[in-house]
């Protein structure tokens, strides 16, 4: 074979490999990207819990210092270091249920957190 034939087929040599390597990235990367978009689900039902964690110390400090359970979301404000109710990620708002003198709070989208 001439020698200036030598030169070519090393350089196609080179670029499957560089080819290969590229496929194995992107496979690889694919990869990556739907394993963290699956974990923002999960943050986002650990941040609805959370939420519901503090709106029930809340209520419970309301209760502490009223000796009652407020009667909407809202009043729980000024007996806690709540500046705002929070709210579920998915945008949704939180409703309040009693039983038994407890209280739960649960979200329509996540549930209640206790059930998990």
């Amino acid at each position: 074979m001439p020698k200036s034939y030598d030169g070519f087929f090393k350089r196609k040599d080179l670029l499957i490999e560089l080819a290969v390597v590229m496929v194995i990235f992107v496979i690889i990367g694919g990869a990556v990207f739907l394993y963290l978009a699956r974990d923002t689900d999960t943050t986002d039902e650990d941040i609805c819990h959370t939420n519901q964690r503090r709106i029930e110390g809340a209520a419970r400090m309301f209760k502490a210092r009223t000796g009652e359970w407020p009667d909407e979301i809202e009043q729980i404000i000024d007996y806690s270091p709540l500046d705002k109710i929070p709210i579920c990620p998915e945008g949704k708002e939180y409703d309040m249920v009693f039983h038994n003198d407890d209280l739960t709070v649960d979200c329509e989208i996540h549930g209640y957190y206790r059930d998990q």
